[in-house]
């Protein structure tokens, strides 16, 4: 939710790495699932890859979120001044 919310105003599409990245995630984590449902340990190497992905998925939805939140916001007011003759929304 946040990502998106950090995103909101500088593009209506999800980037590709960000798409394959979920998919790689949620088959990982489904893989380990079945192979935890059969009753075999071997699934272990699926989960861990795809906790670290989640992790590092979850750091860049962070770091997104912290630099760019409010900024298209922010660019749309100075703008506004910069402008002769115009009157900024309040």
């Amino acid at each position: 939710m946040l990502d998106h919310a950090a995103r909101r105003g500088t593009s209506q599409h999800a980037r590709p790495i960000l798409v394959v990245a979920l998919v790689v995630f949620a088959a990982g984590i489904a893989a380990a699932g079945l192979f935890a449902t059969v009753g075999s340990t071997n699934g272990m190497g699926f989960y861990a890859a795809s906790s670290l992905l989640g992790l590092m998925w979850g750091v860049y939805g962070t770091w997104v979120f912290l630099t760019q939140a409010g900024t298209d916001q922010i660019n749309a007011v100075v703008n506004v001044h910069d402008q002769p003759g115009t009157v900024p929304a309040a």
